[in-house]
């Protein structure tokens, strides 16, 4: 029997998120960014100084740039790399128009002038949303957003000291003053409760972490109530193909013929890979293109070569659902995509699972096809007869190394949607971790919340972290009733997190 943790299951405000959403929608307007680099969102900057101290030292003053709203917060790396320059973590700095390069170990030096925004320069500004631009931890590509601006001449980066916290595994936290403290001597720490105690998770449909290899759930967040899924349901895609194959109906040699559904899917808005009718296809390349830049013609196309029709396949993905217990999944198609009823007023339906049922799901495969992980750890491929280069989605591989998947996901319905997993060894052997994140804002929001939650489970599966053990009362929402103590949340993640 799964041991399930109970999150708080006051139903969650969609309709706020679908009026914010309309809101965000009516005020974006695309500009050049200020490096000339790239092309984002038009928004507004509001810099501020604030006061950092580095493991008990005199506190120095530190550029920020709050992001749209007062108290998203981003941090100068030059001004905070030189308070860290005596500690033990020390970091130097490469920051040009187009990258930035953290280097962890090597102190930083520089002749610019690092004592905070002039007066002048503490005034609202137009800039743009944080981007995931080039961001390089000891020469390797990371994935977090960041600002890159040109200040006093030289290029600056900006960056959430939640991130800053992760990257360089220290401890920091914001007292009431709206100071930073950095311990360097502790490393950063992460409990799911606390979190929620402060309504981080209300942005999300639904959150879960758990241990695939025992089945255990360490913490959920409505995780019985089941949401829109995406293009996480090429999960179920790529198990009933692995299941075909295991079974002799194909081979992951054989060719399919691409259909003229599956051509004019291509050719759409919603097309990824370039398919043309007629043209033959590997399954294994079919399976890449479906899983890593999330092709739906590549989806339907294993689906139309394994049960001869989509209709056919959507039946054999309700029957393994039932097989496994899925008792909330529903799936109307093989790819995810948003589809319309052929009533006289069409209903727009897409397939569904509680985030419970997609941990076991996704448990099930990593147990019967632990190969996927060969597929999904994957961060670029080639369907070679297509000649067609891939790009992995999942910008989660870049941040952790233990990360080897699973699949992103999203439709304005069911919002940004990634599941993870990675493989943590502990004294008992390899465990595979699994971390749900179902109904973000946006893709940023879901790679932090994602990679929160895989290193809060991997401290967990280490023995570092305790398994939640705690109720939200549905009585008002507020009473946290037991909170272990072993890994109280530190203040910074508190203040980068409710201030989102």
């Amino acid at each position: 029997m799964m041991n399930v943790t109970r999150g708080n299951k006051i139903m969650r405000r969609d309709g706020v998120k679908k009026i914010f959403a309309g809101v965000l929608l009516g005020m974006i307007i695309t500009f050049a960014a200020l490096t000339g680099a790239e092309t984002t969102f038009a928004s507004t900057r509001m810099p501020e100084n604030i006061r950092v101290g580095v493991d008990g030292q005199s506190l120095g003053v530190v550029r920020a740039v709050n992001a749209q709203y007062d108290d998203n917060l981003y941090i100068s790396l030059r001004d905070t790399a030189v308070l860290l320059a005596g500690s033990s973590h020390p970091v130097n700095l490469d920051i040009n128009g187009g990258s930035a390069n953290i280097i962890i170990g090597e102190s930083y030096a520089d002749e610019l002038d690092h004592t905070g925004w002039k007066e002048e320069q503490l005034i609202q500004q137009p800039g743009g949303d944080p981007g995931n631009s080039a961001l390089l931890v000891n020469g390797e590509e990371r994935r977090y957003y960041t600002f890159l601006i040109d200040v006093g001449g030289a290029f600056d980066c900006f960056i959430s000291p939640m991130d800053l916290a992760m990257i360089l595994d220290v401890d920091m936290e914001r007292d009431v003053a709206g100071d930073i403290r950095i311990d360097t001597s502790r490393g950063f720490e992460i409990n799911p409760a606390r979190m929620e105690s402060y309504d981080y998770f209300d942005g999300f449909n639904t959150v879960v972490v758990g241990d695939a290899t025992t089945g255990e759930i360490f913490y959920g967040y409505d995780h019985e109530v089941p949401y829109p899924i995406a293009s996480t349901t090429k999960l179920m895609t790529y198990l009933l193909t692995m299941e075909a194959i295991h079974n002799g109906e194909i081979s992951a040699d054989d060719k399919a013929v691409i259909s003229r559904k599956a051509a004019d899917l291509s050719a759409s808005s919603d097309g990824f890979v370039a398919l043309s009718a007629g043209w033959e296809v590997p399954v294994s390349e079919l399976i890449l293109g479906a899983l890593l830049p999330s092709s739906n013609e590549c989806a339907l196309s294993l689906a139309e070569r394994i049960a001869g029709s989509e209709e056919a396949f959507v039946e054999r993905m309700n029957d393994k659902a039932a097989e496994l217990g899925l008792e909330t999944a529903i799936f109307y198609n093989s790819n995810g995509l948003p589809i319309y009823t052929d009533t006289l007023i069409p209903a727009k339906t897409q397939n569904k699972m509680s985030g419970y049922d997609m941990f076991r799901m996704c448990s099930y495969i990593l147990n019967s096809f632990p190969e996927v992980k060969e597929i999904t750890s994957l961060k670029t491929a080639k369907m070679e007869t297509l000649n067609h280069d891939l790009k992995n989605t999942n910008g989660l591989l870049y941040n952790i190394p233990e990360v080897n998947g699973l699949k992103t996901g999203t439709t304005d319905k069911s919002g940004a949607c990634l599941i993870t997993s990675l493989t943590v060894n502990a004294s008992d052997g390899p465990h595979d971790l699994v971390v749900v994140a179902l109904g973000a804002e946006n893709s940023q929001a879901r790679l932090r919340v994602s990679e929160l939650m895989a290193r809060y489970g991997m401290d967990v599966i280490k023995g570092e972290a305790a398994r939640i053990s705690y109720s939200v009362t549905s009585g008002n929402g507020n009473e946290i009733n037991e909170i272990t103590s072993e890994t109280i949340v530190k203040t910074v993640v508190d203040y980068a997190l409710r201030n989102k």
